[in-house]
């Protein structure tokens, strides 16, 4: 009988248990180089300050694309098919952008055909190259890398085909058999379908493109999205050493081996494994449904559900196992759990005021300027009334993120309060985060992660459970959602 989550665990949504965790961290420390993923995102990390987690998910994309279609699961429910859509958030300057290069310079050398998709940002460009892929390879398959996605969502919704683009990832998501699409003039014929997609974009560039309705559609769910708030340490100019060329070499002959080796088989998985991803799946909807915005995030805990066993099965593969295990499914969860709490975070943005979304950008516009900056520097420079730099302002102060400091000749000085730090919690590895330490608090949107020296707190926004803030009347009240 498939183990039901505990009420603890429906409400925290928490989908690996402490053992679990535990289990997996010795587990991981035991693999040896022969794991395609573990290897690549070590590889990545050799390379560049880019966060460790977008390496992974490029290694998935281009291990998923190898396999072209060749390894399945066959479930009651129908066959699943490993193919990832992926979405990146990070700010400017956070090197999302690093890691899908080298992951297109590997798959461009890997796989000369049936690799690569060119960029387009019509469904047409899409679709007749997929279809091309039909007539020559015999399966509309491929892999296709977007480094800016809020410029072909921007492009589409300006040139009135925005649903279209949508509607037709939606149905590739499931890897049909057939599929039949009529654009324009031209009716179109896909076989075999088998597309890998990522793009990447910023938290405010995906503000400004997207919608509510794309997740509740079922649109955006369909992405397993990866956000990072935290720009990476900068790391000194280095010279290419022989090791990590060589190591370069061995994962390129290893993406090329997979797909010469590969032949169209089902991969097993235990028992153990399925009542796991099932129980797994219980406690997404049911943690999704116990949620204020339950509306749009049901669809993307459905679909996230779904990437469970997609995530294992290239575990299991990438480790060169025949079967799929516990194990594998642990790796695939910790990468979902991630997902999830990135699902919240954009879904918390999108549903903001506008107001709310303005204050953040002027306290990180005032947090990028340590001197402080004057207000009539800031109403220059950030475009704002004299009225809208007086009522935000006022409304950072009152919750303490900033302070005024008054000048002659009637100016104002407004300094960040250099403790405090707003953002969304940090997602930089699947591996399971680390336990709240004894004495830490937690509440409406914000973490206490401790005493500072002076009296002081360091404040991180995150997703607390309740409390009250205390916090006066603000300016982001008047903006409901």
């Amino acid at each position: 009988m498939i183990a039901e989550p505990t009420a603890e665990e429906v409400v925290r949504y928490g989908l690996l248990a402490p053992e679990e965790r535990e289990g997996l961290r010795r587990y991981m420390a035991a693999l040896g180089p022969a794991d395609f993923v573990s290897s690549w995102r070590r590889y990545g990390e050799s390379r560049t300050d880019a966060p460790p987690i977008f390496h992974e998910v490029v290694a998935l994309l281009l291990l998923s694309t190898a396999l072209d279609r060749t390894r399945w699961l066959d479930l009651q429910h129908g066959r699943v098919w490993p193919n990832l859509f992926v979405f990146l958030l990070a700010p400017s300057g956070a090197r999302k952008s690093t890691p899908l290069r080298m992951g297109e310079t590997v798959a461009l050398d890997a796989f000369p055909q049936g690799g690569c998709l060119p960029t387009e940002t019509s469904p047409e460009g899409l679709i007749t190259a997929l279809h091309m892929r039909t007539t020559t390879d015999g399966g509309a398959r491929g892999l296709v890398f977007i480094d800016e996605a809020g410029r072909l969502l921007a492009t589409a919704r300006r040139n009135g085909y925005a649903e279209t683009v949508k509607d037709l990832l939606s149905r590739l998501w499931d890897s049909p058999e057939s599929y039949t699409r009529t654009l324009r003039l031209a009716t179109y014929r896909l076989e075999h379908v088998y597309l890998n997609l990522v793009m990447a974009t910023t938290p405010s560039r995906a503000g400004d493109v997207l919608t509510v309705e794309d997740v509740a559609s079922g649109f955006l769910a369909r992405f397993l999205p990866i956000v990072v708030t935290d720009l990476p340490e900068r790391r000194p100019l280095a010279r290419l050493t022989d090791e990590t060329a060589g190591e370069q070499r061995r994962l390129l002959d290893t993406l090329k081996a997979y797909r010469q080796n590969a032949k169209p088989a089902p991969v097993a998985i235990e028992e153990a494994a399925l009542i796991r991803l099932d129980r797994a799946e219980v406690t997404l909807l049911g943690g999704a449904d116990a949620e204020y915005e339950a509306d749009l995030l049901l669809p993307w805990a459905r679909r996230l559900a779904e990437y469970g066993p997609r995530l294992a099965l290239l575990y299991a593969v990438s480790e060169g196992a025949e079967t799929v295990k516990v194990e594998h499914v642990w790796r695939g969860l910790a990468l979902v759990e991630t997902a999830k709490e990135s699902a919240q975070v954009i879904v918390d943005d999108m549903t903001k005021g506008a107001t709310e979304r303005k204050l953040g950008k002027v306290l990180r516009f005032i947090q990028a300027n340590p001197g402080g900056i004057s207000g009539r520097d800031l109403q220059r420079r950030a475009k704002l009334s004299l009225v809208e730099v007086s009522a935000l302002t006022a409304d950072l102060e009152a919750r303490g993120l900033i302070r005024a400091t008054h000048r002659p000749a009637n100016s104002v000085l407004y300094l960040a309060r250099p403790t405090v730090t707003l953002s969304p919690v940090s997602f930089v590895s699947p591996e399971v985060s680390p336990p709240m330490e004894e004495g830490d608090v937690q509440g409406v949107g914000d973490r206490v992660t401790g005493d500072s020296g002076d009296g002081s707190a360091e404040v991180t926004e995150g997703q607390g459970d309740g409390g009250d803030t205390s916090a006066p009347a603000s300016a982001s009240e008047e903006t409901d959602r």
